[in-house]
Order: structure tokens, then C-alpha cells, then sequence
């Protein structure tokens, strides 16, 4: 997941493990067992880049500052 945003791509992810922390309020998160809720994530996340709220610095900018090793 991080490293999908470090190259600008927003995620829907389930809530498992560290990913909910991963995409911070860039993304979205899920039950992990709801494809109705997946596939509703999904679109609002698409609306969310349509409009900019949601752009590939942005989430790069996320991953250097949040979970970068240093």
C-alpha cells in the first residue's frame, strides 16, 4: 500500500493489519469481508480525485512524512 501511494496511486484497503494507518484519511478503509462497502469505498474515492482532494503529491508527500524509515 505504501508503496503504491508513494507512486500517486490512492487505495481502498481493508482493515487489516497497519493499512487503515498506512492511507491515513487519503484513502479509504473497508471491513475485510464487505464488497458492497469495497465497492462503494471504491467509488468515493474516485469521486475524491476527480475533485483534487485526493492527488498523487499528496499521497507521495504521505509516505515520505509518515513512513518513511529516517
Amino acid at each position: 500500500v505504501a508503496e503504491a501511494m508513494a507512486c500517486g496511486v490512492p487505495c481502498v484497503v481493508t482493515d487489516v493489519g497497519y493499512s487503515g494507518i498506512t492511507v491515513g484519511g487519503l484513502g479509504e478503509v473497508v471491513p475485510r469481508v464487505d464488497p458492497a462497502a469495497l465497492a462503494a469505498a471504491t467509488l468515493r474515492l474516485l469521486a475524491r480525485v476527480e475533485t483534487g482532494e485526493v492527488a498523487p503529491p499528496a499521497l507521495r508527500a504521505h509516505v515520505v512524512q509518515s513512513l518513511s524509515l529516517e
